[in-house]
């Protein structure tokens, strides 16, 4: 809900459109995905990065914003929306270096458990890959859902953990399951080294 006086750059209809053009380039949207970030106080008020991701079957597209919130009588509202700019991130990519290792395991994960498509997440292992595959996720959640009914699936966190291995960062990602019959939590460890996806463990209840 919008402040009583703002006047943000990106308005709601702004956000319609970039939606819409996101639909038309992917051929239409099957689902959208929202990464929050960690909120930062300004003098504006609460500053929230965060990356919607515009899902089509196996592909996605992703644009970030910073959100300002401000509270008021113990209520929230939103005072600003503003799109990042993409030029940084891509002179990123051209280089093919300074890979984001949360960004690589949160778009791994995502397109196994959201997009569910774990032959495109194959694309992001590394030669040395070991543990638990793609397919075998998709093929637990594929499971569960016959169990409790037509399931929604998302990712309900990335955060850093601990690694035995210096050269490689992990992550621990936490998924849900949500079906007509139930919702559960499946925690899993993404380790990644370089520009690639080395390694998937954990799933336990799942796999």
């Amino acid at each position: 809900m919008l402040c009583d006086d703002a006047s943000p750059v990106l308005k709601p209809s702004d956000l319609d459109s970039i939606r819409e053009s996101y639909s038309d380039s992917l051929g239409g949207i099957t689902d959208i995905d929202l990464d929050i970030g960690d909120p930062v106080t300004t003098s504006d008020g609460i500053s929230i990065p965060s990356t919607v991701f515009y899902i089509y079957q196996g592909n996605q597209r992703s644009e970030d914003f910073v959100v300002t919130v401000q509270e008021s009588g113990g209520a929230y509202c939103v005072s600003n929306a503003v799109q990042v700019s993409e030029e940084e991130p891509s002179s990123d990519e051209g280089t093919g270096e300074a890979v984001d290792p949360k960004e690589l395991a949160t778009d791994f994960m995502r397109a196994i458990v959201v997009a569910r498509d774990p032959n495109s997440a194959v694309a992001f292992q590394c030669s040395s890959y070991a543990g638990v595959t793609p397919q075998d996720v998709d093929a637990g959640i594929t499971e569960w859902a016959a169990t409790n009914g037509e399931t929604t699936a998302f990712l309900n966190g990335v955060n850093p953990a601990e690694s035995s291995e210096t050269s490689i960062t992990n992550f621990e990602v936490e998924i849900s399951l949500s079906g007509g019959l139930n919702q559960e939590s499946f925690a899993f460890t993404v380790g990644v080294q370089g520009d690639c996806v080395a390694s998937l463990s954990g799933g336990d209840g799942l796999i």
